[in-house]
């Protein structure tokens, strides 16, 4: 088993609905069983605590809970009147009560391989850099796998849905060719891959070095374009463009490259778009007001940002 004794594992939690709840419990209990020394600070953002009824929590590990304010407009959907999931607002809590040096940021709802995690570590201990712990394929997976992994939750039963790797291949040349969406006839049993350079749901480095380039973004609600911003944000910080760009440019992130080093994603109802849509607007903005900063204008604003001072 991997040893992840220098590492923090932070997640930003909010339960909305069982499924949620499994995909907490699914996602804890694989690590526990794959991994030793290893230990979690959630933070969870909601009107009540919900968390420590769903997963049988360490002594080692934290659940901080933060509370969310409700609204009583009757015009307003479940979503708003709860207030917005503030994910990066719960980042940062964990950032300021970590005590390991190295810090993984990593969704509720994912798990990797333990030995995509080491495997970037060992890298950023020899030279400084941020990771992305797998190699840019979520591989969603459906309902019926993850009943088979909940019933067998082992490493090996996620071996068994990768994607068939001829079929993958010839779906990233696709991509890679500019092909707007993954053919019908390239949809996997068990998953579905979305994208070939994703970056959010596993975001690996130093502690002081997330301090240092301001932790999350508090100017965003809700999720959407946070994670890609973090990147932008970075890349920007270091002197590069913003766009990260695999083949040319990935300064200064380490990136797993094997075919197999998916991040698995369990499925979980999704909120509806409108409820969303009043904050992705807003989110792109801030987003684009970042990725149009260069490294000194970027770094004057985020010495105005009031968190983790």
């Amino acid at each position: 088993m991997e040893d992840l004794k220098d590492i923090d594992i932070i997640v930003a939690t909010r339960i909305d609905n069982h499924e949620r709840a499994m995909n907490a419990f699914l996602m804890y209990k694989f690590f526990k069983d794959h991994t030793i020394n290893s230990k979690f600070i959630f933070v969870e953002d909601s009107t009540s605590p919900i968390l420590q009824g769903c997963i049988p929590i360490e002594d080692t590990d934290k659940i901080y809970f933060e509370q969310n304010g409700y609204c009583d407009d009757p015009g307003m959907t479940h979503e708003l009147k709860e207030g917005f999931f503030r994910k990066c607002r719960s980042y940062n809590i964990g950032i300021e009560k970590s005590d390991r040096k190295f810090l993984l940021f990593l969704d509720l709802d994912c798990v990797v391989n333990p030995k995509q995690i080491i495997d970037i570590l060992d890298k950023i201990k020899k030279k400084r850099r941020f990771g992305i712990c797998y190699n840019g394929q979520p591989a969603y997976l459906n309902y019926n796998a993850k009943q088979k992994f909940a019933d067998a939750p082992l490493f090996s039963t996620l071996e068994g849905f990768y994607p068939d790797s001829k079929l993958l291949e010839v779906a990233l040349d696709n991509r890679r060719r500019g092909f707007p969406s993954w053919p019908d006839s390239l949809k996997y049993e068990h998953c579905k891959i979305l994208g070939v350079n994703a970056c959010g749901g596993c975001l690996l480095g130093m502690k002081k070095d997330f301090i240092k380039i301001g932790g999350f973004n508090e100017n965003f609600a809700g999720w959407g374009y946070e994670d890609t911003e973090i990147i932008s944000r970075i890349r920007i910080l270091y002197g590069k463009s913003p766009s990260l760009d695999w083949e040319k440019d990935h300064e200064p992130f380490y990136r797993c490259e094997n075919k197999e080093d998916f991040l698995f994603h369990f499925p979980h109802t999704k909120e509806s778009v409108t409820s969303r849509q009043v904050v992705l607007t807003s989110n792109k903005q801030e987003s684009d007001k970042v990725e149009g900063m260069n490294t000194k204008e970027l770094t004057k604003y985020i010495k105005k940002w009031t968190w983790l001072k």
